[in-house]
C-alpha cells in the first residue's frame, strides 16, 4: 500500500491521465526490437500529422518517429495564436515526442506511439480557445437561500466556487478564458448529512470584461427550474465503495453539477440532471464514478447522455498488473512495461514515471498502433541522446527508486480531453501505482 502523502499525489496524476491524454505519452520498441513485414516502403508518403498548441504554450521539443526510423526533430511553425509540429508518414506506425521544462525546476518528457491520424491528440488548444488575452476573472451573487442551503457556480474548465449565507451569497471565478460562457448555478440543501439539489440555473452569458460583475442568479425567479432526478445503479465494482459526479460539458465549459454518494456491488444513487429541453443542440450530461483503491487499483467509468434516465455505470475489469523489466542503464535508465490486452480497456494504456521531484517521463500507445506490432501493448522508453536538441536532464536515471503509475483507456469516447463527447459515449479507466529503481 502507497503511503498517503504518496496516494494523494499518484491520485493527482492519475486524474490528469484518465481526463487529458493530451498530457500522456507512448512508446517504442528498444533497438533491438525486429522490424515487421506489415510496415510499407519508406515511401511514398501514405499520411502527414500536425500537432498543435497554443502559440507559447508550446514544448520545448518536438521529435517525430516514422516506423521503426529514426528519431527526427521538427522545429515549430507559427501562425497567428497557433504553433504547430509537422511530420510526413510513409509507415502506419508513428510516434510523437515532447519535451518540457517549467519554471520550478520540473522536466516532463511525453511520447505517444499511435497510428498517423491518431498524433493530433496531444494538441491542446484549451477548447479551441487559444486567445492571447489574459484570463479573466468573474464575480457575482446568488438570492434565495436559507439557512442550510449552500450554491455552487461553475463556469470554464470545471471552474466552481461555493456560497452560502454565512459568506454573503457572493461568488468569484478566477482564470476563465476570454469569450462566451455557460454558467451553472445549483442550489442544495443538507438535512440529516444528505445534500440534495433543490434549484438549478443555466445561463448563456456573451464576452464580459475582465472583472465584471453578472446579475445575480436568483434561485426563486423564473430563470431557475428544478433538476431531474433519477437513478444509476453501479456495476462491476466488486463491493468497492465509489465516488460518484455528475457534469454538464458545453461548446465553452464543461461543468460540474454535484457530488452523489454510492456503496456497494449492488449499490445504487440519486443522481440530479438537466431537462433536456434546458439544452442546446450537441450539448451533454455525464454522470460517472471512481471506485476507492483496491490496493493501488483505481477504477472509473462515465456516461454521457441528453435525456436523464435511470441508468446503469459499469465499470471495466480488474486492470493487469504491468511487467516491468530495465533494458538499458546508459546513457539514460531506459524500462520497459508490458501489458495484456484486456477488452474494458481498448483505446489507450500510458505509464508515467516520476523520480524525485522534477523528473517525470510518460508513454503511451494507442489499440490501434499496439495491434499492428505482435508485441502489443510494449511500452518501451527510447533512448534519444542522440536526437538533435535533446536534453539527457530529461531521461531517467539509474540508482534512484522512482513512482510508476499506469493507466488504462477504454470505451468510445475519444481520449483527447477537448474532443466535444457525444450521447452514448461512455468512458473506463483504470490505475495502478508502485515503486521501481531502475
Amino acid at each position: 500500500m502507497l503511503s498517503p502523502n504518496v496516494f494523494i499525489a499518484r491520485r493527482t496524476i492519475i486524474a490528469g491521465l484518465a481526463l487529458a491524454l493530451a498530457a500522456l505519452s507512448a512508446c517504442s520498441y528498444d533497438s533491438s526490437a525486429p522490424t515487421y513485414p506489415d510496415d510499407p516502403p519508406p515511401s511514398p508518403t501514405l499520411s502527414a500529422a500536425d500537432v498543435v498548441y497554443c502559440r507559447g504554450a508550446e514544448p520545448a521539443w518536438v521529435a517525430f518517429q516514422d516506423g521503426d526510423g529514426a528519431w527526427t526533430r521538427a522545429q515549430p511553425i507559427a501562425s497567428g495564436q497557433y504553433t504547430s509540429f509537422h511530420h510526413d508518414f510513409a509507415s502506419s506506425r508513428a510516434a510523437v515526442a515532447r519535451a518540457q521544462q517549467f519554471a520550478s525546476g520540473l522536466t516532463s518528457l511525453a511520447i505517444l506511439y499511435a497510428i498517423p491520424s491518431e498524433l493530433g491528440l496531444v494538441s491542446d488548444t484549451a477548447f479551441q480557445q487559444c486567445s492571447g488575452d489574459a484570463l479573466e476573472t468573474l464575480n457575482g451573487s446568488v438570492a434565495g437561500l436559507e439557512a442550510n442551503d449552500v450554491a455552487l457556480v461553475s463556469a470554464g474548465n470545471s471552474l466552481r466556487d461555493f456560497t452560502n449565507l454565512e459568506n454573503g451569497n457572493s461568488w468569484q471565478l478566477r482564470g476563465l478564458l476570454a469569450g462566451p460562457q455557460e454558467f451553472l448555478a445549483t442550489r442544495a440543501a443538507r438535512v440529516n448529512g444528505v445534500t440534495s439539489v433543490t434549484k438549478m440555473i443555466l445561463r448563456r452569458s456573451p464576452s464580459l470584461a475582465d472583472g465584471a460583475t453578472l446579475p445575480v442568479f436568483d434561485f426563486e425567479s423564473p430563470e431557475a427550474f428544478q433538476p431531474v432526478v433519477r437513478t444509476v445503479t453501479f456495476a462491476g465494482n466488486d463491493a468497492s465503495a465509489v465516488t460518484a459526479y455528475t457534469q454538464l460539458r458545453t461548446e465553452h465549459s464543461n461543468n460540474f453539477v454535484t457530488f452523489l454518494t454510492g456503496g456497494g456491488a449492488s449499490a445504487s444513487s440519486p443522481y440530479f440532471a438537466i431537462p433536456e429541453s434546458r439544452l442546446s443542440p450537441g450539448e451533454v450530461q455525464s454522470v460517472g464514478a471512481s471506485t476507492v483503491p483496491a490496493g493501488n487499483v483505481v477504477r472509473s467509468a462515465a456516461v454521457f447522455f441528453r435525456s436523464p434516465e435511470d441508468r446503469t455505470l459499469t465499470f471495466g475489469a480488474m486492470p493487469s498488473a504491468p511487467e516491468l523489466r530495465l533494458v538499458s542503464a546508459t546513457p539514460t535508465a531506459r524500462l520497459r512495461a508490458h501489458f495484456a490486452m484486456q477488452a474494458d480497456y481498448d483505446r489507450y494504456t500510458s505509464i508515467n514515471y516520476q523520480q524525485g521531484q522534477n523528473t517525470v517521463v510518460s508513454l503511451s500507445m494507442s489499440q490501434a498502433y499496439a495491434t499492428l506490432a505482435p508485441g502489443g501493448y510494449d511500452l518501451v522508453i527510447p533512448e534519444l541522446t542522440g536526437v538533435t536538441g535533446f536534453d539527457p536532464r530529461w531521461a531517467l536515471h539509474t540508482g534512484t527508486q522512482l513512482l510508476w503509475t499506469s493507466a488504462r483507456i477504454g470505451g468510445s469516447l475519444a481520449s483527447n480531453y477537448y474532443t466535444m463527447p457525444h450521447e452514448g459515449d461512455v468512458s473506463r479507466a483504470a490505475s495502478d501505482a508502485g515503486f521501481i529503481t531502475p
